[in-house]
């Protein structure tokens, strides 16, 4: 199981990544990044953050989680300009922490493996972008 969760700024630079991203899309270039473009629940931000498309029903391509034997891991787009990428991890719910989850550099595909030990009887992730 995941979360996701996210900080918006506004788009204050009107010829950088964020923006040629919205263009690219059809959005206007001064687009709300709060906002959901097609009512499914991913933001347009999370949308860029995951180099999904905003339109084309982007919360069925959302990072899944892989159960292992001894790990829960997670895959996602890592590498949008301006977006730092945290995944945390908690056993209630309630208290998360990132210091459990072991996180790899992306890679040549943008992408990035968060991984932590299953240990106890649930553990949960979450993707934090900012």
């Amino acid at each position: 199981w995941e979360r996701y969760a996210q900080t918006v700024l506004p788009v204050t630079d009107t010829d950088g990544p964020v923006v040629s991203w919205l263009l690219t899309h059809g959005l206007p270039y001064d687009s709300d990044l709060s906002q959901d473009a097609d009512g499914d629940g991913v933001t347009l931000f999370l949308a860029y953050a995951l180099n999904l498309d905003p339109l084309a029903n982007p919360s069925a391509f959302l990072p899944q989680p892989v159960l292992g034997a001894q790990t829960l891991s997670l895959k996602f787009h890592a590498s949008s300009p301006g977006v730092h990428y945290t995944v945390e991890t908690s056993s209630d719910l309630l208290d998360w922490t990132s210091e459990e989850v072991t996180q790899s550099l992306p890679g040549n595909d943008g992408k990035s493996t968060a991984s932590v030990l299953r240990a106890g009887e649930a553990r949960f992730q979450r993707l934090v972008v900012q």
